[in-house]
């Protein structure tokens, strides 16, 4: 689906990029004795998109995967 995206909206100069984030802390966790250590941390995933919106106009990221290193 991505592809398609990116297929029909690149003579608009739009860029597609999917980001496919794992387990992220958020309320939705709450209750769980699983550790905070082991979940990604959403600034984390904001940071990798504000990275990603701030590389040259010439470059598509095309996929990211944001995972915890243990879960």
């Amino acid at each position: 689906l991505n592809n398609v995206f990116r297929e029909e909206l690149s003579k608009y100069n739009v860029k597609v990029t999917a980001i496919l984030p794992g387990s992220t802390l958020t309320s939705s966790w709450e209750g769980t004795d699983i550790p905070a250590e082991r979940f990604v941390r959403p600034e984390d995933i904001a940071d990798t998109i504000h990275t990603i919106l701030n590389l040259s106009g010439g470059v598509n990221v095309d996929e990211v995967v944001i995972k915890p290193i243990q879960f």
